[in-house]
C-alpha cells in the first residue's frame, strides 16, 4: 500500500511539473463590459465620458490548474498609441476596483500609458471559475480626446502574482488580451454641428432665392 501511496505521489508532482512547464495551459485575460459580457475587438466611448471594463482569467482549455480555483491575481493594462495619442485612460485608482471576493489589500496603480491591479484571498475562499473564467477586477476608463489606442492586458510585475490554492505559479502560462478604445464626439457636439451645418444651408438657399428674385 505504502509504494502504491508514494507511485501516485509521484505521478501527481509530475502531473503538477508538466502543468508549470507548459507554454500555453488554455489561459488568457479577457476583457468584458460592465455586465460582464465579452467585448469583441473593440469599444467606443464618447468624449468626455467614462466607461467600465471588467478583467477576467479565463480557461480557454482545461482546468485553469492546481485545484482549480485562484487564491491571487495581478493583471497590468497597458496603453498604446496607435498614432492619435493617448485618447483614454483609467483617471486614478479610485476607477479601479477589485472583485470583492478577493479580500486581502488591493495594490493598484493609475498612470499615462498603464493602470493595474493586484489582490489576493485572505479570509475568503480561493475563487472557483464560474462559467470557465474568474473576475478580477474593473478598470473605468475616461475618454480623453476623439481617436483610437489599444489596451492589452498582461503580467503585471514579471514576478509570482497569479496563483492558484495550492500554491501553483500561472502569471508564464496566460495569454494577453488586447482591445481597441475609439473615443468618438459626444452627442450634444454632434448635434450642434448638425444645426451649425443646416444654418449654413440655410442661409446659403436664402441667398440664392433673393439672387433669383433680383434677376427676374
Amino acid at each position: 500500500m505504502m509504494r502504491n501511496m508514494l507511485h501516485a505521489g509521484i505521478l501527481a508532482m509530475l502531473a503538477l511539473a508538466a502543468v508549470a512547464g507548459r507554454s500555453d495551459a488554455g489561459l488568457s485575460f479577457q476583457f468584458a463590459d460592465g455586465f460582464g459580457v465579452p467585448l469583441g475587438s473593440s469599444v467606443t466611448i464618447n468624449v468626455g465620458a467614462t466607461s467600465t471594463i471588467r478583467v477576467y482569467l479565463v480557461q480557454t482549455a482545461g482546468e485553469i490548474s492546481g485545484d482549480g480555483n485562484l487564491e491571487s491575481f495581478g493583471v497590468k493594462i497597458n496603453y498604446t498609441d496607435t498614432g492619435d495619442g493617448i485618447v483614454a485612460k483609467v483617471d486614478n485608482t479610485g476607477d479601479i476596483a477589485s472583485n470583492i471576493f478577493f479580500d486581502d489589500s488591493e495594490v493598484k496603480t493609475a498612470g499615462g500609458t498603464s493602470s493595474s491591479l493586484r489582490d489576493a484571498v485572505l479570509f475568503n475562499l480561493p475563487q472557483a471559475p464560474s462559467g470557465g473564467r474568474v473576475f478580477l477586477g474593473s478598470f473605468k476608463f475616461t475618454g480623453l480626446s476623439i481617436g483610437d489606442q489599444d489596451i492589452t492586458a498582461g503580467d503585471v510585475t514579471g514576478g509570482d502574482d497569479t496563483l492558484t490554492g495550492n500554491g501553483t505559479v500561472l502569471d508564464a502560462l496566460i495569454a494577453t488580451a488586447t482591445v481597441t478604445i475609439t473615443v468618438v464626439p459626444e452627442p450634444s457636439s454632434l448635434a450642434l454641428v448638425g444645426v451649425a451645418a443646416t444654418g449654413v444651408a440655410g442661409a446659403a438657399y436664402r441667398r440664392w432665392r433673393r439672387r433669383k428674385a433680383a434677376v427676374a
